[in-house]
């Protein structure tokens, strides 16, 4: 039995954090106060992801005129994330995202 957060994060395609990035990452959410286990929505979202220094999508045109972007939308993409991690409290669970992101990068996944 394969864990939904497992193969969410895996679909998500995000790309693979360096150490650095996964330490920095749990050094600001320490820093807005609380546990980052249980840590606020709002304040979640405020804590700066690895990812989110990814170049902006590229949009197009498809042919109806929609506007279809290639890539990673940022925003939603974090959204996306803490919603993995968002427990029925709304606290959000910054280890184990980190946790989700550490095993990404060990052997392919």
């Amino acid at each position: 039995c394969v864990d939904w957060r497992r193969v969410m994060y895996s679909l998500a395609n995000l790309p693979e954090p360096t150490v650095e990035q996964l330490k920095k990452l749990l050094a600001a959410a320490k820093g807005k106060g609380g546990s980052v286990e249980a840590m606020p929505r709002a304040a979640a979202a405020a804590v700066e992801m690895w990812f989110e220094k990814m170049a902006p999508p590229e949009s197009l045109q498809d042919e109806n005129g929609q506007t279809v972007f290639k890539g990673h939308q940022q925003a939603l993409l974090k959204s996306a994330v803490l919603d993995m991690f968002t427990r029925s409290n709304g606290t959000v669970n910054i280890l184990h995202l980190v946790l989700y992101a550490c095993s990404s990068t060990q052997g392919g996944g």
